[in-house]
This record gives C-alpha cells, structure tokens and sequence, in this order.
C-alpha cells in the first residue's frame, strides 16, 4: 500500500461527491477503516502472506497503529521524490527472490511508475492486483492509462478502491470503527 498516493487519492475523491454523500466517505478513510478494508479486501485475493504499508510516517503519525492492528508491516522511505515507488518495488523484488511461491500481487497504487515492475510479475506469471480510485468530476483517476490499457492482459485486475471501501460496510459499522479507534488512541 503506497499509503500516501491511496489518503490523497481518496480524499481527491470525496471532495467532488456530493456533500450528501461526502460525511460515509470521510468515516471510511478514518484510518482504522482503511487500513481494516485494504486487509480484508486483500484476503479475498488468497491467504496473505505479507502486508506493507509505506509513506513518510513522520506525516501520517495518526495511521500508524491502526495499519498496526490491521496486521500491516511499515516501511520509511528515504527522503525524495518517488521514494515509496522505490521502496514498494523493491520490496516486491525481494518477495519474488526470497518468497517465489508467492502467486499474488496486490499494489494499493496507481502510478505508471510500476508498469515495468508489473509487467515482470506477470511475466513470471504472477497475478496481478492494482487498486486505484475511478475518475469523478474534474479529479482524474489515480490509475495510469497504461495499467487501464493492460487491464484486459491475462493475471491482470484492476479495482477501484472506490468500490472495494464500500463493500459490505454499513454506517454503524463506520461510526463503531471509529469509536473504537479514537477510545484507543485516548488510552
């Protein structure tokens, strides 16, 4: 998950709903939600064998321990531009070294920067998973055209997160969720 490309791409996203539909969505990115949905969503992909989550964290100290409870790994990356990209390719490389068996790959992240990194999974004929937000009002899509034009490839899905987020949740449950999260940060 390139935390900080899915928040920003998401709140893009809310911003051109219409306000009554603008208080669900800024329940859902509570962070508690988010982190919860990625991971379930995830599993109905195959058992996970890993979750990561990077951003520069000194920014997003808030999302922390809910990508915690949701079983998410972190990473930092250094200082610079792209330097999520960077960092979630390499993790992908070291997980086709070390971890092979791995069949699935699901990237939280629609920038054209992993068009190679995906096109050498599905070369070694992995699956591949790009999660990325649908276009709306002025706000273009987070989804590179090149990974809408791979879309119809073999061991290549695309969903929007859009949609995943809403995917059996109802509002009690967000409004539980977020108690829940704020009663711990309290604590």
């Amino acid at each position: 998950v390139d935390h900080e490309n899915v928040l920003i791409s998401m709140q893009k996203y809310v911003q051109q709903l219409p306000s009554s539909k603008q208080s669900i969505w800024e329940q859902i990115l509570d962070p508690s939600i988010l982190a919860r949905k990625l991971a379930q969503n995830a599993e109905r992909h195959g058992t996970v064998v890993s979750r990561v989550a990077v951003a520069n964290w000194a920014l997003f100290t808030k999302d922390l321990q809910p990508y915690a409870q949701a079983m998410f790994g972190f990473d930092q990356p250094l200082g610079g531009k792209n330097t999520s990209d960077e960092k979630l390719k390499q993790l992908i490389r070291d997980t086709l070294e070390h971890k092979p068996d791995v069949g699935i790959f699901i990237l939280a992240s629609g920038d054209a920067d992993f068009r190679d990194t995906i096109q050498t999974l599905l070369k070694r004929n992995k699956q591949v998973v790009i999660w990325g937000v649908h276009s709306i009002g002025s706000i273009r899509s987070n989804m590179s055209g090149a990974f809408r034009e791979m879309e119809s490839w073999q061991n290549l899905t695309i969903e929007y997160l859009d949609d995943i987020l809403l995917r059996d949740l109802s509002l009690k449950q967000a409004s539980q969720a977020i108690k829940t999260n704020y009663a711990q940060i309290s604590n």
